[in-house]
């Protein structure tokens, strides 16, 4: 089970140091088309201990920069125009706004983490 009521916390240093908590939200819509997308923001708790092991206090904050605006849809239509996206798998149903580059934590990880969430959130 995915805890999605887990937070981070960390310090922001600019401009001022200032503490921030960062914890997922769920968000689901209907499309014009009908069909059902829930969003995941947030992620940095979910992939916590990849953040805790850069002991670096700068590279860290680098990283859960680059990582802060990842967000993942689950969308239960299919969409040709995802097929060959390396963001997306099973034609869109899932996918991710993260590229890569933070904490070393890969594209395919959070695809594997939106597949689990998908099956936990239809649970």
């Amino acid at each position: 089970m995915i805890d999605l009521s887990a937070s981070y916390t960390h310090t922001v240093h600019i401009p001022e140091p200032t503490v921030e908590t960062i914890t997922p939200a769920v968000k689901r819509r209907t499309t014009r088309d009908g069909a059902t997308l829930v969003t995941v923001s947030g992620l940095i708790p979910l992939f916590a201990d990849r953040f805790n092991a850069i002991a670096d206090e700068g590279e860290r904050g680098h990283a859960l920069t680059v990582f802060r605006s990842a967000r993942i849809v689950i969308s239960d239509a299919y969409d040709a125009g995802w097929d060959s996206d390396p963001q997306a798998r099973e034609g869109g149903r899932l996918r991710t706004t993260y590229r890569g580059g933070a904490a070393g934590i890969t594209v395919d990880e959070v695809l594997d983490l939106a597949a689990r969430l998908r099956t936990q959130l239809s649970a």
